[in-house]
């Protein structure tokens, strides 16, 4: 009877350690489980605050270039009233469309070429002299020793008044709340220079010329002054103006006036004379989606 007595508490005995051993286990595995999720869900966490703060100082370096580029800056550097019209503004910010593109190299014979331009930097003296300084660039190509600054001073069609960028440049390229122009004004500019110097050269406003005929242009030897935006960043609309005529235009921004010097198919790369950064490359699909969302706006010169 005692030999049964003892087997039964030992039996329970053993039950009580498995149960008690079973539970601590299944406690530990869930425990450890719940510890190994959150690292995930952490690092997924930290790797998007790591995108948004590389957001904002792409954002932020974007915004302090853009007051040089076209007109947002909201400190002037010492300067006369510059734009004064009563024409009223709308602010704006809206995307534009911007396509998907390809590029159609069948016409091209050369993969790659890159011409030997000069880098022309539109700083310090044309904070927002983008589009001047760009055909200094390629004038100073052509051999003509003229200076952005003679040209935007002496030949660059400005108003202080009026805000169509079409036909003038809206500012002063001198000061930091200078706007910018397309080009039309730059063309005026560069004819009235070079029949000033007796040139066979006459500069064209070939807006609307597709991309690739801009690629051969380079490859006849000759750059290309085109529109795009800052750092190749998104477009979207900034102001909306009526103008004398009637007609409302809307200004993108960052708008961005730049040289195309060359190309290279096999990297899918254009070459630029940036008159903010220097000579850089850009993805050629993206320059030309550029191109295309500022109106397809290039002057050519021959």
């Amino acid at each position: 009877m005692q030999k049964i007595n003892f087997l039964y508490v030992y039996l329970l005995c053993v039950l009580i350690l498995v149960s008690v051993f079973s539970v601590s286990c299944s406690d530990s595995k869930f425990k450890n489980n719940s510890s190994a999720s959150k690292p995930v869900y952490y690092e997924e966490e930290e790797e998007e605050e790591e995108k948004e703060e590389e957001t904002s100082k792409e954002e932020a370096f974007l915004e302090e270039d853009s007051q040089y580029s076209m007109g947002l800056n909201s400190e002037p550097w010492n300067e006369p009233s510059t734009i004064t019209s009563s024409v009223p503004s709308t602010v704006v910010k809206t995307p534009v469309s911007v396509p998907n593109v390809s590029i159609d190299d069948y016409m091209l014979t050369q993969k790659s070429v890159k011409l030997d331009v000069d880098y022309l930097p539109q700083r310090p003296e044309l904070p927002t002299g983008c589009e001047i300084t760009s055909l200094t660039t390629v004038l100073n190509y052509y051999g003509y020793n003229v200076t952005k600054t003679e040209m935007a001073d002496n030949y660059l069609p400005k108003s202080n008044t009026s805000k169509n960028f079409w036909s003038v440049f809206v500012g002063n390229p001198r000061y930091s709340s200078g706007f910018g122009c397309y080009a039309q004004p730059i063309t005026e500019a560069a004819n009235k220079y070079l029949e000033e110097q007796g040139s066979n050269l006459v500069a064209y406003n070939c807006s609307g010329s597709t991309f690739e005929q801009l690629l051969l242009e380079i490859e006849s030897g000759r750059p290309v002054v085109i529109w795009g935006t800052l750092n190749m960043a998104k477009p979207y609309y900034a102001y909306e103006w009526i103008v004398e005529d009637g007609s409302t235009v809307r200004w993108i921004t960052p708008e961005h006036c730049l040289v195309l010097i060359g190309y290279d198919l096999e990297r899918s790369v254009a070459i630029i004379s940036d008159p903010m950064r220097g000579i850089v490359e850009y993805d050629l699909k993206t320059v030309k989606s550029r191109y295309i969302a500022l109106e397809s706006q290039c002057v050519v010169i021959y």
